[in-house]
């Protein structure tokens, strides 16, 4: 390779497909957590309520190897969902963690729906990986949501996904989209819900709470997951 071609690969996003210690993009998705499904709800993101977030932490053993997270794809359930609608404005933030659950200690930082992680004792590496519309394109199955910016796992660390939903003005399709999680979503702590019409989530909440009491739940009801990279 010449020089001139080192430099111009040097000056690609992630070093050109692998630079920087970021593994390269192999066009692969991995199934995280894509079996065992035993309920669905808002455990990636609301439609009933104008305001939701959710978030999960995921292991090595999950996740797999180091890799270039491009596209994250959640099950969605409801037969009765329309063919077609739009989340108006997803923010979605990831980090590496340390940390194996959320705390009830740790309060919002940030303003709605630019907000960091919360209720984590250790997290690095924090960017948001994507901040506009998610169209949800089919009744049931699989969704994709591609990232505004990739997202490099580092395949040692545990991995945290945050989804925020910001204000949602139309409300014609209320109460539309149910997403498949596993586990049990009042008990455990290595993920949380929220969902509020009014308010802005300013703490986390060990115990189940009602969806107008600026807390979110910590559960154990993570989504189903697959990951494109």
């Amino acid at each position: 390779m010449s020089n001139r071609q080192i430099m111009f690969s040097s000056m690609l996003p992630n070093g050109g497909g692998g630079g920087g210690g970021c593994a390269p993009i192999t066009n692969t998705t991995t199934s995280i957590n894509a079996t065992g499904g035993n309920s669905d709800g808002e455990a990636v993101a609301t439609n009933y309520w104008r305001r939701g977030a959710s978030a999960q932490i995921w292991t090595p053993s999950e996740i797999g190897s180091s890799k270039q997270i491009t596209a994250l794809q959640y099950q969605q359930s409801n037969t009765l969902a329309l063919s077609f609608f739009t989340y108006n404005d997803i923010v979605i933030r990831m980090c590496h963690t340390s940390s194996t659950s959320f705390s009830s200690t740790n309060t919002l930082v940030g303003t709605w729906p630019n907000i960091e992680i919360p209720g984590l004792s250790n997290k690095s590496d924090e960017i948001e990986v994507h901040n506009g519309p998610w169209s949800i394109t089919n009744s049931t199955g699989w969704q994709t949501l591609n990232l505004d910016t990739n997202f490099c796992y580092n395949g040692t660390d545990n991995l945290v996904i945050m989804i925020i939903k910001d204000d949602q003005v139309d409300e014609s399709y209320l109460d539309t989209a149910r997403w498949v999680y596993s586990g049990d979503s009042q008990v455990g702590s290595d993920s949380f819900w929220y969902s509020s019409d009014y308010y802005d989530m300013n703490g986390l909440s060990i115990s189940p709470s009602s969806s107008t009491s600026k807390k979110g739940d910590i559960n154990s009801g993570r989504p189903l997951l697959r990951v494109k990279h």
